[in-house]
């Protein structure tokens, strides 16, 4: 990119579908970044600044459309309550983090009863890949 790039920028896959849409300010990404599956179903939204920090609120869907993930970023590092939902749209896990830590968390079963997460499943759960898993198979919430 060049240091006087403006407005929105594209990136594709190699099948020649949109991947990425960002916006650049001065050559750096600076506002809202949107990530798209190859099918073309939104796989992300996010807000860029800094040419590289995600700052404020960032969702993650699923190919289907559903809400995956809703979180809050503060100079790229989680800040607030993260929710985490299951595909059949239901709310699976809430995580509270300060500074990229989570410090509890209540997982949110299936008949609408909810229980505290221990601190090693706020470990597991922080760096586990549950978005390739699936949230019930990192945590029995279900």
């Amino acid at each position: 990119m060049t240091a006087d790039m403006e407005g929105l920028g594209k990136e594709y896959y190699k099948s020649g579908k949109i991947e990425t849409v960002t916006t650049y300010k001065n050559g750096k990404r600076e506002g809202p970044q949107k990530g798209y599956y190859e099918n073309g179903a939104l796989k992300y939204e996010a807000f860029v600044t800094k040419g590289r920090f995600f700052e404020g609120p960032f969702k993650f869907y699923y190919e289907s459309g559903r809400m995956m993930e809703e979180s809050h970023f503060k100079d790229y590092e989680k800040e607030g309550q993260k929710k985490v939902y299951r595909e059949n749209g239901k709310l699976c896990v809430t995580i509270e983090y300060i500074k990229n830590s989570p410090v509890n968390g209540l997982c949110h079963h299936s008949d609408g009863t909810t229980r505290a997460l221990t601190d090693e499943e706020l470990r597991q759960f922080n760096y586990f890949r549950y978005k390739e898993i699936g949230c019930d198979r990192v945590i029995e919430c279900n």
